[in-house]
């Protein structure tokens, strides 16, 4: 049984996709940041039914302080 919360330490999974909101509780930040690093370009997002969604793979990336070279959406 874990006795801390280091002990219960998840890794970010590449292959997964994760909400804001699960996001926030894996890496233990608040929403407001993981949002503004969205809205800053940092971090790559997509919508489905107006619910955001982070790919693994994209978290990976941000936290590395990769480049993101998201599409934007043509008018």
């Amino acid at each position: 049984m874990p006795r801390t919360l280091d002990d219960l330490l998840v890794p970010v999974q590449p292959d997964a996709v994760y909400t804001l909101a699960q996001l926030s509780r894996v890496l233990r930040v608040g929403i407001t940041i993981i949002r503004e690093a969205i809205r800053r370009g940092k971090l790559r997002h997509t919508e489905r039914d107006g619910q955001r969604l982070v790919r693994g793979e994209w978290v990976v990336r941000w936290i590395a302080g990769e480049e993101t070279r998201a599409r934007r959406k043509s008018k």
